[in-house]
């Protein structure tokens, strides 16, 4: 599949909009599978894994960030970081809109909503934290970092990270010890 997607990939980076529209069919079922592994993960399935592949679509072919990908992996550890900022900002907007702000929500925003509340719920602590700490392990270890995203975020194997980030399974395992170790103690040493 890497041979026939990073080519189709590079046309469509160059501005081929019929090779954009293969390469979007191509992937879409890939990604489709993967937001519904984040869904899944954080909130059993309460998210709509099609508008956030669709989001993403739209930030990634719509605003330029197709460019940053050079080839099929590549592609999809962007994709992968790309749905976890579009949850980050979307956490941020909903708790603005509590502090008191009259917007209107949608029916995606209110999906969302829960998915961010039942994480909190079940995990002791907030989306924002969370980030924060994930900020500072990529600071100290950005292998263990983009480790974290990808079987965390995306719900993906050890071997599928593995694939994804070029290194081996062992390799994984250890960085997502190490990960959730170090996350462990960043989001406990944080005042209360």
């Amino acid at each position: 599949m890497e041979d026939d997607l990073t080519p189709l990939l590079q046309k469509a980076i160059d501005g081929d909009d019929d090779a954009e529209s293969r390469f979007c069919r191509a992937v879409y079922q890939e990604l489709r599978a993967t937001a519904h592994a984040l869904a899944q993960r954080a909130t059993g399935g309460s998210l709509q894994p099609t508008a956030l592949v669709h989001e993403l679509f739209l930030k990634m072919f719509r605003r330029g960030g197709l460019k940053k990908a050079c080839n099929r992996r590549y592609f999809f550890a962007v994709a992968v970081d790309q749905m976890r900022k579009l949850l980050i900002d979307h956490h941020r907007r909903r708790k603005r809109v509590k502090v008191g702000g009259g917007r209107r929500r949608i029916a995606l925003d209110e999906v969302v909503d829960q998915l961010l509340v039942d994480f909190e719920g079940q995990n002791g602590f907030d989306v924002e934290a969370l980030e924060a700490a994930l900020s500072q392990l990529e600071i100290q270890n950005k292998r263990a970092h983009r480790v974290v995203i990808h079987k965390f975020y995306a719900g993906l194997t050890n071997r599928q990270t593995a694939e994804l980030l070029g290194i081996g399974e062992s390799t994984v395992e250890a960085d997502w010890r190490l990960a959730r170790a170090k996350l462990h103690e960043l989001l406990n040493s944080r005042p209360a």
